[in-house]
């Protein structure tokens, strides 16, 4: 197909080159302190949300059992109590303390997050809309009511839920698995392999989905501005419809743009129903490869090449924790596509 009878929106699609970057120089660079705000209080969230564990797991050892030292990472052992009574009330003091510090963090995240997602979506609105009316008439003569309409309401609906969903979610995610992988590799490296050996099967996995998927977002997106053309063509030409006898015609138009919307919705959710229990399942695989490795080294000492000592109060750590991010990483999917919608949409020639 020649370039000049191809859609115009299209055309410039092919042109655009890193669309998100190019979103975040062009509205997010003024608004950036409030994202950096944002991460900041998202990483003390994070970090605070891991204390409970390890907590439960140095008292386990320490006040229960008394197998092990009562000593926390990046805590002088000077500040810490000797006595079991002392330490128990510590451990308390903690657990709570970090749950209302997980709170009060995340509540801050949230609020400027959000506040830097809407402020670049104000700007996005209002420029986009701008620079349509810039265009001059031969652009409105080739599009549709629907189309332009398609690219001012839904794609600006789409970049606005990235900014305020998929990345907030890409930052949570990202910082409790770094900070999950530094605490498990602290405790015991040798259990942390064992939990961390599906990441990498993950990753490829996830590299071969976006890959997959891809092609199957820009069909489903080509066909949106079709569907809404038909829709508004109907409605606004409703009067002559009526006059001419032509609402069957106009309805089988509907249905047929329908049905091309439905079959590439459908070719995304078949990737999707593979990816998502896919995650689930290697996510789950971690869990139970943790748990019986863990339970074989409490009850018969280090299995196979390993050497470190496992303790119950370790073991108990470790399994919280990899349960932490067996519900994260199942949302992955949802995430890939937020991006790929936001990435469609950003390569219109309205932004």
């Amino acid at each position: 197909m020649a370039a000049d009878e191809r859609n115009a929106f299209e055309v410039y699609r092919d042109r655009v080159d890193r669309p998100l970057g190019r979103l975040f120089r062009e509205y997010g660079a003024s608004e950036a302190h409030w994202l950096v705000v944002g991460m900041a209080a998202n990483v003390v969230a994070r970090v605070a949300g891991l204390i409970p564990p390890v907590v439960l797991g140095v008292a386990i050892d320490a006040v229960f059992t008394g197998t092990g030292p009562y000593t926390l990472p990046v805590v002088p052992d000077a500040w810490l109590p000797t006595e079991a009574g002392a330490q128990f009330r510590l451990s308390v003091l903690l657990i709570f303390g970090s749950f209302i510090v997980t709170g009060v963090f995340t509540y801050v995240y949230g609020i400027t997050a959000n506040n830097f997602a809407h402020r670049v979506m104000h700007a996005v609105r209002t420029d986009s809309f701008d620079q349509m009316q810039r265009l001059d008439m031969t652009f409105f003569d080739d599009k549709q009511t629907g189309e332009v309409m398609s690219v001012l309401n839904n794609d600006a609906s789409n970049l606005e839920v990235f900014l305020d969903n998929a990345l907030q979610n890409s930052a949570r995610l990202g910082v409790m698995l770094a900070g999950i992988a530094t605490v498990l590799v602290y405790y015991n490296y040798e259990l942390a392999i064992v939990t961390l050996a599906a990441i990498p099967l993950m990753f490829l996995f996830t590299l071969w989905f976006m890959r997959a998927v891809e092609p199957r977002y820009v069909a489903q997106r080509s066909v949106v501005g079709d569907l809404n053309t038909a829709l508004e063509n109907a409605l606004s030409g409703v009067e002559l419809v009526k006059t001419s006898n032509t609402e069957a015609h106009e309805s089988e138009r509907v249905e047929d743009a329908s049905f091309s919307y439905f079959k590439r919705t459908m070719s995304i959710l078949r990737l999707n129903y593979v990816y998502r229990p896919g995650m689930e399942l290697l996510a789950g695989l971690a869990f139970a490869a943790t748990f019986a490795v863990g339970g074989f080294w409490l009850a018969n000492g280090p299995p196979g090449p390993f050497t470190t000592e496992l303790t119950v109060g370790t073991f108990v750590t470790f399994v919280l924790l990899t349960q932490q991010f067996v519900a994260p990483l199942a949302e992955v999917s949802n995430i890939i596509d937020q991006y790929e919608w936001t990435t469609e949409a950003c390569t219109h020639p309205l932004y």
